[in-house]
């Protein structure tokens, strides 16, 4: 009996554990750490899973990288066409430098557009460089700067969608 205790203990523990992580994720405020979203590799293991704002927010970054209008229409919630533009970054690196829950009610966004927030309404801070230089190649003056961006993010029939982006660059 006292090692079925134990063991549903141990599995309690695991599971907040979980959650927790799930809430800040240990991608979050790494200081000078950047993690890295290719045209095939990524330091994220959940892409295309919108079940978190971190996870849709990685998949946000990454569709635009891989070119995957599904993935982009899901967390967009609207259907998204890449049509004929510049030729994606090969790589696109970035630190989720912070993810906050904000007050209904707030305005977010800027000139172009303003988006009053929501109960549950979600604010994640990243900082972007976008990059087209390959694996063990020096970088070069084809990788922008680093610059930081703002989306909102809102809780939609179980999944996570950008409702607004902004750039404090």
């Amino acid at each position: 009996m006292s090692r079925i205790v134990v063991l549903a203990f141990s599995f309690l523990i695991f599971v907040s554990g979980a959650r927790a992580e799930d809430a800040t994720g240990p991608r979050i405020g790494r200081g000078d750490v950047w993690l890295v979203i290719g045209q095939t590799e990524s330091d994220s293991t959940c892409l295309g899973d919108l079940s978190t704002p971190t996870c849709a927010m990685e998949t946000f970054l990454a569709c635009f990288t891989r070119e995957r209008s599904d993935w982009c229409s899901a967390v967009m919630g609207a259907p998204y066409d890449f049509g004929s533009g510049k030729a994606p970054p090969r790589y696109r690196l970035y630190r989720i430098e912070k993810i906050e829950e904000l007050p209904r009610g707030q305005l977010f966004g800027d000139v172009h557009a303003i988006t009053p927030t929501q109960d549950g309404d979600v604010l994640v801070v990243v900082s972007i460089r976008d990059c087209w230089f390959g694996p063990g190649e020096p970088e070069n003056e084809d990788c922008r700067p680093p610059e930081t961006r703002h989306y909102l993010f809102r809780g939609k029939d179980a999944h996570w969608i950008v409702v607004n982006a902004n750039s404090e660059d």
